[in-house]
């Protein structure tokens, strides 16, 4: 997709990569493995085509699984489903960034001042 885009045109430094996510227990290891083989292909191989930062929309994925949602009646061995609707994106989030990808997209306010300060403190 980045090679036709850049043919149509768009400048590279316009684009951003969504190479997809899954939350945390539901199918990950793929996200990571396709996300290991995206950076190494661009750092090894030099592929300029997959040097264009990663965008993951992580508050998408989490806001679809059961253990995120489910209500408290139906399920109240789980606990408070807000704590862990913000465990999941927090866990998703940390993940993804740790695995590569430059930026995240998050839903919860307290999901995004967890993150902001992990990479605070990983700078």
């Amino acid at each position: 997709m980045n090679v036709l885009l850049t043919q149509l045109g768009v400048k590279p430094e316009n684009i951003v990569m969504n190479i997809g996510c899954s939350a945390v227990g539901y199918g990950y290891e793929y996200v990571a493995s396709t996300m290991d083989r995206i950076r190494l292909a661009a750092f090894n191989q030099n592929d300029k085509q997959l040097q264009i930062p990663i965008v993951t929309p992580v508050s998408f994925e989490v806001g679809h699984v059961k253990e995120a949602i489910a209500d408290e009646a139906d399920q109240p061995e789980w606990g408070c489903s807000e704590k862990r609707s913000i465990a999941m994106e927090v866990s998703t989030a940390t993940a993804v960034l740790v695995g590569g990808s430059d930026a995240v997209i998050l839903r919860h306010p307290e999901s995004v001042k967890t993150i902001k300060s992990l990479i605070s403190e990983l700078a």
